[in-house]
């Protein structure tokens, strides 16, 4: 195996535990989007059963793996010939870019600056960095354009220009763990 996740699993069950592997639904560990079925309708693999994973309940995939959908971070669009992938790919990308979305809205107010006389929630608001308007509908505003070079980052958060207005520092402390 090689030196991802695939090839720690291949080393655990192949090399340290033989022989006490499970194969697992793909459609519910390692969604791709894919369908697997041959061209005469048999599936692809030993298996007598099989499913098109892109019409899979959403509530029941645990994994998913962006592979034949692209990375969200590659903020493409879907324009392939098979409508049912697009419209699953893209319902995938929302929920990655809703989880973060989600993560930023968490991380943002701990690193960034309070603008004079705003309150901490329009600050939390107005520092998110997924306010462009390409695309917003599948990229929730995390894409400035289709490329890589679209994609906005975590670590750039958007920051008042020097001189345009007052600024303090605002820093705010992570809550204590309680230790059980």
């Amino acid at each position: 195996g090689g030196a991802t996740i695939q090839g720690l699993m291949s080393y655990y069950y192949d090399g340290l535990h033989p022989n006490t592997a499970v194969e697992l639904d793909l459609c519910v560990y390692n969604n791709m989007a894919q369908h697997l079925f041959k061209r005469d309708g048999k599936c692809r693999g030993p298996h007598k059963r099989c499913s098109n994973c892109r019409k899979y309940p959403l509530d029941r995939i645990k994994g998913f793996h962006f592979t034949t959908c692209h990375k969200p971070w590659s903020c493409q669009l879907f324009g392939s010939a098979d409508k049912l992938k697009n419209r699953f790919c893209s319902t995938m990308h929302r929920r990655w870019f809703k989880m973060r979305k989600d993560l930023e809205r968490e991380i943002v107010p701990q690193s960034t600056v309070l603008l004079s006389g705003q309150s901490e929630i329009d600050h939390n608001e107005k520092t998110m960095q997924c306010q462009s308007d390409w695309n917003t509908e599948l990229t929730l505003g995390c894409c400035r354009k289709g490329n890589e070079d679209g994609y906005i980052p975590l670590n750039s958060y958007v920051r008042p220009k020097p001189g345009k207005q007052e600024v303090k520092t605002f820093i705010v402390q992570p809550k204590p763990v309680k230790q059980e």
